[in-house]
């Protein structure tokens, strides 16, 4: 397995991507290849969209919820960041990680 973080291009049937952190040497051209999404349509939205602002706060309505974009446990006391009363909520580290820091390069390059 390959992890493939950003589509570059998209040609036809060939698509050019970029990957971090790659650990594994890359797949050889000419496949054919199965892609596999690691978030789905809102992870993604919320990982990107330029105009959501995280704020962060104390986790308090219940025992414990999961991170929107790892999955990881939020537990009731924590502190944890959340876009709006309805959102969901982020890790302090996949805030820092995938919004702040941006490591997948992924809000950079959203258009606003």
């Amino acid at each position: 397995m390959v992890e493939l973080h950003k589509l570059l291009r998209l040609d036809g049937d060939a698509a050019m991507f970029e990957g971090y952190d790659l650990a594994s040497s890359a797949p050889e051209p000419g496949g054919p290849y199965r892609v596999f999404s690691w978030w789905n349509p809102d992870q993604f939205r919320a990982a990107t969209d330029p105009d959501v602002e995280w704020r962060k706060g104390t986790y308090d309505k219940g025992d414990h919820t999961h991170c929107l974009l790892t999955w990881d446990a939020i537990d009731h006391g924590e502190t944890a960041y959340q876009a709006g009363p309805d959102a969901g909520w982020i890790t302090i580290d996949a805030y820092e990680k995938y919004i702040r820091d941006d490591v997948l390069r992924l809000r950079r390059d959203c258009p606003r």
